[in-house]
């Protein structure tokens, strides 16, 4: 599942809107839709550095790359709960990390879980 930039706010019915400036994998948003959102600009594939490029996880490489999470885009999506117990982190901690990622390595405001 890929991440997506999203260029321009989006509306997903029942007032949620997706803002500008987010990166989010976009899965309440049907395929069909995806390609057309593509072709008018509206949101763009993110493309993310491998682990092994991003000192913050440098210790956890190997062990994540036995479990095939070896983007940030892997390591982004993981759920938070399984990727704690794999780097051996709280939940909270794990989810500060995501954060601090995005913002460093995707100079986005924030990572849009859905």
């Amino acid at each position: 599942m890929p991440l997506y930039r999203v260029r321009r706010p989006l509306s997903l019915g029942n007032s949620r809107i997706i803002d500008a400036k987010v990166i989010s994998p976009l899965t309440n948003i049907r395929s069909a839709m995806i390609d057309i959102l593509l072709a008018r600009r509206h949101i763009a594939l993110v493309k993310t550095p491998p682990l092994t490029e991003i000192p913050e996880v440098e210790k956890w490489v190997e062990q994540l790359a036995k479990v095939d999470i070896v983007t940030l885009e892997d390591f982004l999506l993981t759920e938070t709960a399984v990727l704690a117990r794999r780097i051996k982190q709280g939940r909270d901690n794990t989810d500060k990390l995501k954060v601090q990622l995005t913002k460093r390595w995707l100079q986005v405001e924030r990572l849009h879980d859905g």
